[in-house]
């Protein structure tokens, strides 16, 4: 029943706080231990603080509230330069540039070596034929035939007096030479 009795008076709560007395509640005796590990765990700004040790692993476990951010202080004085640093790829190329101006005309350079001569090419389409010529002076015709083939000959007597032979297109001037009887 005392247990009971303390509860009525409020002089102890679970939480450690008094009810209506206002006195302050008694600690509790710590624990023996070492602490091996602690974890802390962040709470929102205004909820109330927490501690458990676990004796048997070592292990504090601590729940602290955040505090509200403050404000921003002044700026500092600046450091010493850092050392510097390893040297970084080599960026990507700009754009192309203008194109220049051309320059001078250059000597000019000696004379290769002649090649030979290229192929004969195909010999052309036969032309029209062209009008015809003048009529020839009139003659004393004598007509040779003879021979293996269509070969014609004419004797042919100008107006000034000399003798021609004409075969095949081909005009040969004669010589008479007395012969002895």
């Amino acid at each position: 029943m005392a247990k009971d009795k303390k509860k009525a008076k409020g002089e102890s709560k679970a939480g450690g706080a008094t009810k209506a007395s206002g006195k302050v509640p008694k600690e509790e005796k710590a624990k023996k231990g070492a602490v091996s590990n602690v974890t802390v765990t962040p709470l929102s700004a205004g909820e109330a603080p927490a501690a458990r040790f676990d004796a048997a692993t070592g292990m504090l476990a601590l729940s602290l509230p955040m505090g509200q951010k403050g404000e921003k202080g002044e700026r500092g004085p600046a450091g010493p330069p850092g050392e510097r640093g390893p040297k970084g790829e080599a960026g990507s190329s700009g754009p192309q540039g203008p194109v220049g101006p051309q320059g001078p005309q250059g000597a000019r350079g000696e004379a290769g070596l002649r090649g030979e001569p290229g192929l004969r090419g195909e010999p052309g389409l036969r032309g029209e034929p062209g009008p015809a010529g003048p009529r020839g002076e009139a003659g004393a015709g004598i007509r040779y035939e003879g021979g293996a083939g269509p070969n014609t000959g004419s004797l042919v007597v100008a107006a000034d007096g000399s003798l021609h032979y004409v075969m095949n297109g081909k005009r040969c001037a004669v010589q008479l030479t007395p012969e002895a009887l």
